[in-house]
């Protein structure tokens, strides 16, 4: 039984790809070569005989060329093994036809019309054969190419996806201990001179650290607990940085479950401390908003302080953030640089407005 069902599936594998609308199409080819071929012969066959003699070598020539591209052969080119498969499948289709139309083998090979009838039909069948060959050849050559560039593009868009994973992960291990080892030292020094000041840093540290441990080894979060996190942040800041550092954040109710790609918030946050406000004495304010656009959703943080060059596309942390929106939305999102005429800088992240974050 297990033999049985094992030389079906081989027929099956040597079959696949045979198909009644490729069947029905050779048919159609067969009817129009019967009627080319139809006033040279009407003398001596009717059309129906001559329809069956290119039928049935047309229908062994197309079982051939299903099979033979099913077959891996080792020692000779598929195209070579194709033509000679063809020839034979011509020569045989055509004797097969004629015992179909009740011609014995001996009717066939003495009589003149009949003779003349089996090498035209296998003359134009191995022509027809050969053309039709190299033309599928062609055109399979092309297909495998295609196929070829499209699976070197989603290995390429793979791999900038990995590297991409791979900068996102050093940035996560980069921001947890630099930023906790320095509030921890601030920490330290205002336990000796200003416990309350200590008290309400230790507090936002310790809601920072409960909004941004899980988001670390997440792939996807929410606006709600990236601006959760980043409002933390800005508070330990606060205390360190007092009056020279004011924030504000405005983010629609309907917004906060979205989904949001981890730490990109803070990036910019970041960011804005760093080229806003660290760089000048004056008091320095961040301020981060949410909206409702025509492309989707914008998010915006801005500052008041100095700005950025704009022509040099900021530093690394904001070209990291243009390559994650790549690999993430495609065309579709995006993150602009500007800077307002009242002065400061903001960046603006543009993203499609997708579903919700399950569980959310």
């Amino acid at each position: 039984m297990k033999n049985i069902f094992a030389s079906q599936t081989k027929i099956f594998r040597l079959l696949a790809g045979l198909s009644w609308r490729k069947f029905g199409f050779s048919l159609v080819l067969v009817s129009i070569a019967a009627l080319i071929v139809n006033p040279y012969f009407s003398d001596d066959f009717s059309f129906v005989d001559i329809w069956m003699r290119l039928a049935v070598p047309g229908c062994f020539m197309f079982v051939t060329y299903i099979v033979t591209g099913n077959i891996q052969f080792t020692r000779w080119k598929l195209y070579d093994v194709r033509i000679v498969a063809l020839v034979i499948s011509a020569f045989l289709g055509t004797i097969f036809g004629g015992l179909l139309l009740g011609r014995s083998l001996q009717q066939l090979f003495t009589t003149g019309s009949m003779l003349a009838g089996i090498f035209v039909v296998t003359t134009g069948g191995i022509l027809v054969g050969v053309i039709a060959t190299m033309f599928l050849h062609l055109r399979e050559r092309e297909v495998r190419s295609q196929l070829d560039l499209a699976e070197s593009e989603t290995r390429r868009l793979q791999l900038e996806k990995n590297a991409l994973s791979s900068h996102l992960q050093i940035l996560k291990a980069q921001i947890e201990p630099h930023f906790l080892f320095n509030t921890l030292a601030n920490v330290q020094y205002l336990v000796e001179y200003d416990a309350a000041a200590a008290s309400t840093m230790l507090a936002n540290l310790i809601r920072y650290l409960r909004a941004a441990l899980p988001e670390m080894r997440a792939e996807q979060t929410t606006l709600a607990k990236e601006v959760d996190m980043s409002m933390a942040y800005l508070a330990i800041l606060q205390v360190r940085m007092g009056k020279r550092l004011s924030y504000q954040i405005d983010i629609p109710k309907d917004l906060e479950s979205m989904a949001f790609p981890p730490l990109m918030l803070m990036t910019l946050v970041e960011n804005a401390i760093k080229h806003g406000v660290d760089p000048g004495c004056q008091e320095g304010w961040i301020w981060i908003t949410a909206q409702h656009s025509d492309l989707g959703v914008a998010i915006t943080v801005r500052d008041n302080g100095p700005g950025m060059t704009l022509s040099s596309g900021g530093g690394v942390g904001l070209k990291n953030i243009r390559e994650r929106l790549q690999a993430m939305y495609g065309g579709s999102a995006s993150l602009i640089l500007s800077e307002p005429e009242t002065g400061g800088f903001m960046a603006t992240l543009q993203l499609p407005r997708l579903a919700e974050t399950p569980g959310e």
